[in-house]
């Protein structure tokens, strides 16, 4: 898959962490202390991601690129599409899965601290 950001950035240390072990696409981990900020390149794939939530995070997405799916069973609108420009806000325990429509989409995503122990899967 091609992704959005250049393998150079990672290289310098101009990322912090990157998970590329998503069957959706990557995850790279820009700062994650007393906020969070990571890049999700989402690929065209059979495979969205998985449901899941948070117990404590709160995490806003930007749509940077692309579109993109988003599913929210707890909210009154279940599936929405996000363009460019988007902005979409979860609480803890909301529920969401996200997948890429047409083509390759890029998220921004700024939450309150990652913790790998608070991302509970349905």
């Amino acid at each position: 898959m091609q992704f959005f950001i250049d393998t150079d950035m990672i290289a310098h240390g101009d990322i912090l962490e990157v998970d590329d072990n998503h069957k959706w696409g990557r995850e790279l981990r820009l700062v994650n202390g007393i906020y969070c900020g990571k890049l999700l390149e989402l690929s065209v794939s059979d495979t969205p991601g998985s449901l899941h939530y948070h117990v404590q995070k709160i995490e806003s997405f930007v749509v940077l690129s692309g579109v993109v799916c988003i599913r929210t069973p707890d909210h009154a609108v279940q599936e929405a599409l996000y363009y460019a420009g988007s902005v979409l806000t979860l609480r803890p325990t909301e529920r969401h899965q996200f997948f890429a429509v047409g083509h390759p989409a890029l998220l921004l995503e700024v939450s309150t601290p990652h913790a790998d122990s608070d991302t509970y899967r349905c």
